[in-house]
């Protein structure tokens, strides 16, 4: 069996390193593989050594250059046609663009490792709005997905429809013991390419909160890239600057992994778990890292410490927190060195890649024709009569099937009209919220950007404020700008707040004492410290939620009350998107959305019970354009949010689009 890989750029990096490896694999399994990409690349030498045949395809960039890129499209078919490949297995963005449907794919499968979506969350503006439309037109091409971390599947498989998609996690290899210091140090390691959307600039803004209390502690920078000089600007101008070392490019990372016990990395998106963080952590080093990727799995785990996104104080705070506390340190370890070598093992990735080649041939092959016409065989069809090669036609029966021919076409363009309607409806609700949140700032109804329901409340206030009592201490989790936390504040409770958005919590009211915080990983509160705690709108935005009410459970008193909402996901405008194939969630950071029966289950799992429940508003497919009037118009929406879905939630509470919960510890 033969497989051509195709990638865009033979430099070091994560994508690189998993394609190099992948080969190792396959060649070993008897597999006669090539390699298109640039022949004076780091990668290409390196396995041009190891028996991969190379074709040189250089000149790619990441930006769309139409000519240029033309151009390559034209030399990878060309080196498909040579090397006639089983397996064309594309990676990286631009590669995987460039190689899907070349001509002859009848004969081949087609497959595209998707190491991070540059449509997804994290990734800049203008990658998305280009990135996405390209995807969905041209996902449709490959016969197979494949992708390195867990977050990235629902997306790719909402785009690529009746397409499989499959994880590949990505491995290292592992052949000698951990080399870490047994004693741990305050020596902190990034390695990482100093590139978008890695956040290296982040990091050196941290350190100087570290130093601040801890002066011996250590950061060494090992990368190279775009902001390379950007970084090394920030260090010389940081007051930290004494603390920092800047190595660039580190062929052998041995000698520094041996003093240090900790790695960091802070990036705005990432695919899985990176292939530099496995291999610190195989090495014994503990991971402290931004919230993107598989990062949950290291809290699911245990194994490392996940810090809110674009936070150097998060940043900080989870180093401190190690350096801090040796003996969760040495724990931490001990699970990050089994995590990195049960689950990291390069040669389970090949054997996977293999058998999913396998099942996508075995595909390929019972939905090909079970026979093809050849140029020779149409040349003498065409010499046969056509009375002999065509029955007589009954005029009536023919007559009928093209009526039902007709009727199915009109009522398929019915479908297709009603379907890209209900898609209009859709992008205007998924995008109306931040519009009417911006409007009200730039109408001047409010000092910040809030939303419009914060500024006319509801019929007879917050449903929470007839549970709430003087002087009781009330924690709001997900408190954002303050907007509860006002309203607890102005009943004369005691308030503090937590979020994850630091850029959040710099709007909240400073009368109350906000704190960032990880809601994936233990809150920084004691046992039994609060009477009541706020969660509105946050459970679902997470992926450890059992883990999340453990927390609320340990930090309630025993007479105390969990105040929370979920949102519904069988509404009848919820259930019509999903008939017409459309993505159905409230918001697109929701990570799940509930049945009634499903909601009341989630919370009773956590170990409350439920005391009451309540509806929150009407949902309809006008709620978009309500939001945009709230922006313009308080009045008005007043009219429409609060009167008219109040009174269509009375009478329709199945189409609610949440659920408010009153839940007390058991």
């Amino acid at each position: 069996m033969r497989v051509l890989f195709a990638i865009a750029k033979g430099e070091v990096g994560g994508a690189q390193e998993h394609v190099a490896l992948l080969s190792r694999g396959l060649l070993e399994r008897g597999w006669e593989v090539g390699l298109a990409v640039d022949a004076a690349s780091p990668l290409a030498e390196r396995l041009q050594d190891e028996g991969v045949e190379i074709f040189d395809w250089p000149g790619l960039v990441s930006s769309p250059r139409p000519l240029q890129d033309w151009k390559a499209r034209g030399q990878l078919a060309g080196y498909v046609e040579k090397f006639a490949p089983d397996v064309l297995h594309l990676h990286t963005t631009k590669a995987g663009v460039l190689g899907r449907g070349l001509p002859g794919s009848d004969r081949r499968i087609t497959v595209f490792t998707c190491h991070h979506a540059a449509f997804g969350p994290g990734r800049k503006m203008s990658h998305r709005l280009l990135a996405r439309p390209v995807e969905q037109l041209s996902l449709s091409c490959l016969d197979g997905v494949l992708t390195v971390g867990a977050r990235d599947v629902p997306l790719l498989a909402k785009l690529a429809r009746g397409v499989p998609v499959f994880t590949v996690p990505n491995a290292v290899p592992v052949s000698t013991a951990p080399i870490s210091p047994a004693v741990p140090t305050c020596s902190v390691l990034w390695v990482a390419r100093l590139a978008y959307p890695k956040e290296p600039l982040l990091a050196v803004d941290a350190w100087r909160h570290v130093v601040a209390r801890i002066p011996h502690a250590e950061l060494h920078i090992c990368g190279t890239g775009p902001l390379a000089g950007r970084v090394r600007k920030r260090v010389a101008a940081s007051p930290a600057r004494e603390q920092i070392t800047v190595h660039g490019f580190v062929p052998d990372l041995s000698e520094l992994q041996s003093r240090c016990s900790i790695f960091l990395l802070a990036t705005r998106a990432e695919g899985g778990c990176t292939m530099a963080t496995l291999e610190a952590m195989s090495q014994g080093l503990v991971p402290v890292v931004s919230d993107a990727g598989d990062a949950f799995l290291y809290t699911l785990e245990r194994c490392g410490v996940v810090v809110a996104p674009r936070s150097a104080r998060a940043l900080a705070d989870g180093v401190l927190r190690l350096c801090e506390d040796q003996e969760e340190l040495i724990e931490i370890r001990d699970r990050a060195i089994g995590f990195a070598r049960s689950r990291s093992s390069t040669a389970i990735m090949a054997e996977r890649t293999q058998e999913i080649y396998a099942s996508l041939l075995a595909r390929k092959k019972s939905t090909s024709p079970s026979f093809v016409l050849s140029p020779f065989s149409l040349s003498r069809a065409r010499k046969v009569p056509a009375r002999a090669m065509t029955p007589p036609v009954d005029a009536d029966v023919e007559g009928q099937k093209a009526g039902r021919a007709e009727g199915e076409l009109r009522r398929g363009s019915v479908q297709l009209l009603k379907r890209e309607g209900l898609r209009c409806f859709q992008f205007v609700n998924r995008h109306a919220k931040s519009g009417a949140v911006r409007l009200t700032h730039w109408t001047g109804k409010n000092p910040i950007p809030i939303h419009p329901k914060h500024l006319v409340g509801r019929e007879g206030g917050q449903w929470y404020e007839e549970l709430l009592r003087p002087n009781q201490e009330v924690l709001d989790l997900g408190c954002s700008q303050g907007a509860h936390a006002r309203i607890a504040q102005s009943l004369d409770c005691r308030v503090f707040g937590a979020d994850r958005s630091e850029k959040d919590l710099r709007h909240a009211v400073s009368t109350i004492p906000v704190i960032c915080a990880d809601f994936e990983n233990k809150l920084p509160f004691s046992d039994n410290s609060v009477d009541v705690i706020l969660l509105i709108d946050v459970l679902e935005h997470i992926f450890l939620r059992q883990e999340l009410l453990d927390e609320c459970s340990r930090l309630l008193r025993p007479d105390g009350s969990l105040l929370l909402t979920l949102p519904n996901a069988e509404t009848r405008w919820r259930r019509l998107l999903r008939s017409y194939d459309l993505p159905s969630e409230i918001d697109p950071d929701h990570k799940i959305e509930y049945s009634f029966e499903e909601a009341i289950a989630e919370v009773e799992k956590g170990g409350f019970n439920v005391k009451k429940v309540c509806t929150i508003t009407y949902d309809t497919a006008f709620a978009g354009l309500i939001d945009i009037i709230g922006g313009l118009s308080l009045c008005a929406y007043e009219l429409l949010a609060r009167r008219w879905k109040q009174h269509m939630v009375e009478s329709r509470p199945q189409d609610t689009t949440g659920w408010c919960f009153y839940a007390v510890p058991r």
